[in-house]
């Protein structure tokens, strides 16, 4: 009869710890993949058809560690080459302005943005739940989702323009 009960016990032990077991696991993006996330966003509104258009390698800051920071731009003789400053959330590869509480869409970006949680191992589910503010958020302030465009013949017109 005892060993009976420590049985039970063990697997009631063994239920509780399943029923409290974690979501399904996943990794981080590597900073490769943030890179190649702001590539394609940009790429599909054709920014990087600018003149001596670069992007920065994708960067931790020590501010905001859970962020990859990109950096985007090219060359314009007459004014800023800014084209923006990314940042891309480690875990669900959100991309957002680093300086304004703006995450930003597009088709193109969501494609691969779907394409590279399903390789991360990321659920629908566990996206919702990790979901975060952007870097420049304040506590309570609700994003703005700006959703991308094309470049105009005048230059860039973006949330960053000017700063950095």
């Amino acid at each position: 009869m005892k060993m009976l009960w420590v049985f039970g016990v063990a697997a009631a032990i063994a239920s509780a710890k399943l029923l409290m077991a974690e979501p399904a696991s996943h990794r981080s993006i590597t900073p490769k993949e943030a890179h190649e996330l702001v590539y394609t966003m940009l790429n599909a509104d054709g920014w990087t058809k600018l003149r001596d258009f670069h992007l920065d390698k994708a960067r931790t800051v020590q501010e905001s560690p859970g962020f990859y920071a990109v950096y985007g731009g090219y060359y314009n003789p007459s004014g800023s080459g800014l084209i923006g400053d990314y940042a891309v959330e480690k875990t669900t590869g959100e991309v957002w302005y680093w300086n304004i509480c703006a995450r930003l869409t597009s088709p193109a970006l969501l494609k691969a943005q779907h394409a590279l949680r399903k390789r991360t191992g990321l659920t629908d589910a566990d996206y919702q739940t990790l979901q975060r503010p952007g870097p420049s958020c304040e506590s309570g302030e609700e994003p703005q989702i700006l959703q991308l465009g094309r470049p105009t013949l005048e230059g860039a017109t973006n949330p960053n323009k000017g700063q950095r």
